[in-house]
């Protein structure tokens, strides 16, 4: 029997013994209403775990594992999220009296550098960030037992600063030392953060030269987390954070509800009030090899497609790590649809005409006109701008989620890029809040952008 197929066995057959001690029944856990699946997410334990978004506990020490009842059959997103490691996302399918079994092992980070500050192997899984030590005089060496680094000599040379970069998060003992004095302190490596210190070894005193950069990151966190991480008090409610560098983003409050148009039902959340900007896209990744096809700080960031988005490089993961919020992401379609349509029916939010069109929606314009700048137009009820034309907004499922009835994502990799809204260029039927344009998954376009939700 191969690794992999025993893996599989001892999966299956915690799921049999949690059915089997009580734990399940063949129809789910007591009191749980039929036509309803199951889920056991197991492995390293203290992960806690996200089903669609919504905290569902985390997994125990020993034991069968988080067990998850009433779950409408689906395909269904899981997070799991621990300090110190990147949040990992499965997608789990659930049938009905059936238990679906995640096995989530997730291993501790692990660190080797050479003398050089090169890192020579880590786990990859590790969130990370560098270091850079200056040393009065500098000609001192430097140990960190924790990272093996015992010296700064690089070719018979000592160096006026030394760096490593992609040390995992974590505390670290240092010294400094020349002959006859050393100077002991304690390092601390925050994720995607350059620390830095300044060591007089001579007089002992340590200077954390990254104690502002970090402060002020703290202070951008407790402010998205504080305003962010909680539900709206009313349809349209709108609050402001900053990115780094004080580059603002707004948002406005989408109550839960029903699509009027569709039979679709879907939570509350947060939606950001204009299409994510150039100023907005490079406060969060620098300066855009690719630019957009129109430059301007407050357009629309163009030319994106899924790949600029969404893998572990792209700006979604890039601006959880910066603001500390994990339920950032990009729309479902029935989100969009809904957060557009803002309680209407009509053909567009602002009414039926074309006229109307023309007052919130940048559409059927000269091809090389390209976009404008966002929130010109009117607004929809909720506060929302351009959610007609400018660019087409890419959401992060396709076809499947209104037929299916909610608001639930299924995996981009196996689905075209969709975008809504209509963009620029589009005719008055291409901007209808139920219009779509299917690209390929890798296609970009310079009408293409984005907006962002928060689920809280």
């Amino acid at each position: 029997m191969t690794k992999h197929q025993g893996s599989i066995r001892r999966l299956l057959g915690i799921a049999a013994a949690a059915l089997a001690a009580g734990v399940l029944t063949a129809s789910g856990i007591a009191g749980e209403p039929a036509e309803a699946g199951y889920l056991v997410v197991t492995g390293a334990p203290g992960l806690e775990v996200l089903l669609n978004g919504q905290a569902k506990g985390m997994t125990p020490q020993g034991g069968f594992g988080l067990v998850i009842a009433d779950i409408p059959p689906g395909r269904h997103e899981v997070r799991l999220m621990k300090e110190g490691l990147h949040p990992q996302s499965f997608f789990a399918e659930v049938r009905a009296d059936e238990v679906a079994v995640i096995n989530a092992n997730v291993f501790t980070p692990d660190i080797t550098v050479s003398q050089e500050g090169e890192v020579l192997g880590r786990t990859l899984q590790a969130q990370t960030g560098s270091l850079l030590i200056r040393t009065i005089p500098n000609d001192a060496d430097i140990s960190i037992p924790k990272l093996g680094v015992g010296t700064k000599v690089t070719g018979g040379k000592k160096r006026p600063d030394w760096r490593i970069r992609a040390i995992p998060v974590g505390d670290y003992d240092a010294q400094v030392s020349i002959p006859g004095h050393e100077t002991g302190f304690k390092i601390r490596i925050e994720e995607e953060f350059d620390a830095e210190y300044l060591v007089n070894v001579l007089s002992g005193e340590v200077a954390d030269l990254g104690a502002a950069k970090r402060e002020e990151r703290l202070r951008m966190r407790e402010q998205w987390s504080s305003k962010l991480g909680r539900p709206g008090s009313e349809p349209g409610e709108r609050v402001v954070v900053e990115l780094a560098g004080g580059v603002p983003m707004a948002w406005r409050w989408c109550p839960p509800g029903e699509i009027a148009t569709e039979a679709a039902s879907v939570s509350g959340f947060w939606m950001s009030e204009t299409e994510v900007t150039q100023a907005q896209w490079r406060a969060v990744m620098g300066p855009w090899s690719g630019d957009s096809n129109y430059e301007g700080a407050r357009r629309p960031v163009d030319t994106v497609s899924l790949g600029d988005v969404w893998p572990p490089g792209g700006y979604l993961a890039a601006v959880r790590r910066q603001t500390g919020v994990q339920t950032i992401h990009l729309p479902t379609e029935a989100q969009w649809e809904y957060a557009c349509r803002a309680g209407t029916a009509t053909r567009f939010h602002s009414g039926d005409s074309e006229a109307d069109l023309a007052r919130v929606g940048w559409c059927g314009l000269p091809i090389n006109e390209g976009t404008r700048e966002v929130g010109l137009k009117e607004a929809n009820t909720w506060g929302l701008h351009d959610m007609h034309g400018n660019v087409q907004e890419l959401c992060r499922d396709g076809f499947e989620a209104l037929e299916r009835g909610d608001d639930r994502p299924i995996s981009p990799s196996e689905i075209p890029q969709i975008f809504r809204g209509g963009h620029f260029g589009s005719s008055p039927e291409e901007c209808e809040p139920g219009a779509r344009s299917v690209f390929s998954p890798t296609a970009s376009a310079p009408k293409n952008g984005f907006r962002l939700v928060v689920n809280p």
